[in-house]
């Protein structure tokens, strides 16, 4: 798939207004910002890696409270949409246009990491509408985990959530899919995978194409609003269903291979 260019709404600042997003921000600014050290060491402070200044380690209250006040110094990325009107963050400002037609998985429980993680190489692999979707692996804050996905044709991002997360089976979270999600940003070594289509601007027949996949269902062209009939499994359609009711109208999705050794996970274009 040939990708024009790779942007994202972020808020790169230490200690930022969560409410403020630096739209349409080239990919560069994102490289640049998690390579900082200030990140990586407060990274290794929630973790518990790094010793917190001031803090008795031995005060379990103490260091609660101090990693919470750690997290929240994190930078920030939208996930859905790469540009805000008047970079201000909320579902109302979302600009329509800059739907990016990705969602974020929120693995918060530690003990569904691994499982996850061998779950999202065989779903990619797989032959189902997940296969070539996978388009970012990475750590969050307390060591759990973000996947990055791209949505199916046709699917919103709650029903792509859903859908993904029982075939990870994983926990679903209904927080992940307001139109002004943000995920906060850790740093480089704890990004396991990247495709190259990651926060990519789509080809033009694409974008139409799903566009139009939305306004079929009685949707807004990012998938907003009420729509005429299900794509969950269990319902008048399901995500199967999906894949034959819009073949044909975009290239289809080229199929990332990814290696599962050392839960390292690469890509054949990388």
């Amino acid at each position: 798939m040939a990708i024009k260019q790779q942007v994202m709404a972020l808020n790169p600042a230490r200690k930022g207004n969560m409410g403020r997003l630096n739209s349409s921000q080239p990919l560069y600014v994102y490289d640049t910002l998690i390579a900082q050290p200030w990140l990586k060491g407060v990274i290794a402070q929630i973790r518990g890696e790094k010793a917190i200044p001031g803090v008795d380690a031995g005060d379990e209250k103490a260091v609660k409270k101090a990693k919470e006040g750690l997290k929240r110094q994190l930078p920030i990325r939208a996930i859905h949409y790469s540009k805000f009107r008047n970079n201000h963050r909320s579902s109302e400002d979302a600009v329509p246009e800059s739907f990016l037609f990705q969602t974020t998985i929120d693995v918060d429980d530690v003990g569904y990491v691994d499982a996850a993680l061998e779950k999202a190489r065989e779903l990619n692999c797989s032959n189902t509408i997940w296969k070539g979707k996978l388009l970012h692996l990475e750590y969050s804050a307390r060591k759990k985990l973000h996947i990055d996905i791209r949505m199916p044709m046709g699917m919103t991002i709650e029903e792509t959530q859903k859908a993904y997360c029982e075939a990870a089976g994983i926990p679903y979270d209904k927080s992940c899919i307001t139109p002004e999600r943000i995920i906060f940003i850790t740093d480089k070594d704890s990004e396991i995978y990247r495709s190259k289509e990651w926060y990519g601007i789509l080809p033009d027949e694409e974008i139409q194409a799903r566009r139009e996949a939305f306004l079929k269902r009685g949707l807004t062209i990012d998938g907003k609003g009420t729509a005429r009939y299900s794509l969950l499994a269990g319902d008048c359609k399901s995500p199967e269903r999906l894949a034959g009711d819009f073949q044909g109208q975009v290239p289809s999705d080229s199929n990332h291979k990814v290696q599962s050794s050392n839960l390292k996970v690469q890509s054949n274009d990388d």
